[in-house]
């Protein structure tokens, strides 16, 4: 089953920081994590554990602390090439 990864990763940072931050924000991939989302490096993290969860990814939480992730889009990026390896 191919997983559409770009609508899963915007999907659960969109629900994050619709349920933790209380925003509604127009997210896309360009969209910048820190300045224009407002997330943290902690958020990130917690958003990894999600989408570990949903993705049925076998990596450690750590992996999320050591990328740098600046856009969505890295965050796209990171979960296909992870996927891709699986």
């Amino acid at each position: 089953m191919e997983i559409n990864s770009e609508t899963v990763v915007i999907e659960t940072i969109f629900n994050f920081i619709k349920k933790f931050k209380n925003l509604e924000l127009d997210i896309k991939p360009q969209s910048l994590i820190l300045d224009e989302l407002g997330l943290d490096s902690l958020d990130i993290v917690e958003i990894g554990i999600i989408l570990k969860r949903d993705l049925k990814l076998e990596i450690s939480d750590e992996v999320f602390m050591h990328e740098t992730f600046k856009t969505v889009q890295d965050v796209i990026n990171f979960i296909e090439k992870v996927t891709s390896n699986a």
